[in-house]
């Protein structure tokens, strides 16, 4: 949930297990302003408050950070009106309402918790700020906090380098994390644990809020991060989302078309091609598999029109796709029009053990590989027979 006191706002995140994080922010939510948490019993309520824990990063003469400890915090639940919070603490005592629950961003019609983003969207780079309490330490920069596609994430920042891995919480958009952190100069305790909390996403690209806690709560990290890392695929031969034409198809000779991706960063070791049509399924029972290449050397963007069979990338590797065959095959439609996916997945290894005498479907492929996916770039284009 949203919610806006007026001084500051926040995002609420009540987990099932009663444990309850948030996040303030001021300056219009430029400034991380603190970190309520704590566990909360089903007799809490907004007349009932109880204890809880609130790291306060803007009341500290230091500006290192404090822990309150004495803090309350009550809510309410209401069909008609929403969510009624109100909280205490050495600034004083706050209260707020929140309708509905907080969306992907303004005006969009996805909330944060009942349209969760998949690892795989999440996955990349970010950039953004720690703030710390219990080691003396101002706010620092981060950058290059590295997601994979299976949640796994490392960062090194205020003399730590902080390992984890996230976890999806049930069917929720909110994830759980338990971080390991080492260093020579590290003050943080070695395990804290907590969740990430999707501030906002705006055009698939996530703000994220890691709030991680020691179990003795004199330690608290918040990072407030955002993708920087971007992964884009377009083609020569014809534009995304329009009619792939016949010379790229099964009734014109089936030239393989250009493609060309364009990734942020330069940390990709190889690169894996999906051709795949997701409109044959009611046909054969599963997307058919038109091309698959793997061990796509990392320094190379593209793949020439043509290529396929006689001039592919050096070191790169065509699998055996659903026609039987180790090459690309044109979309060929029984009749109707199909839509036809190219999926390009950055990786952070030189080579795959990967079976290529068959064909590599997309969902298969990011689940069996996803401590390896950096990101993906996904095009669509159609064909009509």
């Amino acid at each position: 949930y949203e919610v806006n006191y007026g001084q500051f706002s926040g995002v609420y995140t009540f987990l099932d297990d009663g444990n309850f994080y948030g996040l303030h922010f001021v300056d219009s939510g430029a400034t991380l302003a603190g970190h309520p948490h704590g566990k909360l019993t089903v007799a809490n309520s907004a007349t009932a408050q109880e204890s809880i824990a609130w790291a306060n990063f803007i009341d500290d003469a230091g500006k290192v950070g404090s822990q309150e400890t004495t803090g309350l915090f009550g809510l309410s639940f209401s069909n008609t009106t929403g969510l009624s919070v109100s909280i205490h603490g050495s600034m004083g005592s706050f209260t707020a309402m929140a309708a509905t629950q907080k969306p992907w961003s303004a005006g969009s019609a996805s909330t944060l918790y009942a349209n969760p983003l998949p690892l795989i969207t999440i996955a990349g780079s970010y950039d953004g700020i720690l703030r710390t309490v219990g080691i003396n330490t101002p706010q620092q920069s981060v950058t290059n906090l590295a997601i994979t596609a299976d949640g796994s994430f490392s960062v090194t920042s205020a003399d730590c380098t902080f390992t984890g891995k996230l976890l999806p919480h049930g069917t929720t958009g909110i994830l759980d994390t338990a971080v390991t952190t080492s260093g020579a100069s590290c003050k943080l305790n070695a395990n804290l644990k907590g969740i990430v909390t999707p501030l906002s996403i705006t055009s698939d690209v996530p703000q994220l809020g890691f709030q991680l806690n020691s179990a003795d709560n004199t330690q608290t990290a918040v990072f407030v991060v955002k993708k920087t890392s971007t992964f884009s695929l377009s083609s020569k031969s014809f534009a995304a989302n329009t009619t792939i034409p016949a010379k790229y198809s099964c009734a014109g000779g089936e030239t393989s078309p250009h493609l060309q991706w364009a990734l942020s960063t330069s940390n990709a070791k190889s690169y894996a091609l999906i051709m795949e049509d997701p409109d044959a399924i009611p046909i054969v029972g599963y997307p058919y598999v038109h091309w698959d290449v793997f061990q796509i050397p990392g320094a190379t963007l593209e793949i020439a029109e043509g290529a396929s069979r006689t001039a592919m990338p050096a070191g790169s590797v065509e699998g055996t796709n659903d026609d039987g065959l180790a090459r690309y095959s044109g979309p060929c439609p029984p009749s109707g029009t199909h839509r036809y996916i190219f999926a390009v997945y950055a990786l952070n290894v030189d080579k795959l053990t990967i079976t290529t005498n068959k064909a590599v479907r997309r969902s298969d492929f990011e689940k069996t590989f996803a401590g390896s996916i950096l990101q993906k770039a996904e095009m669509q284009a159609n064909y009509t027979r």
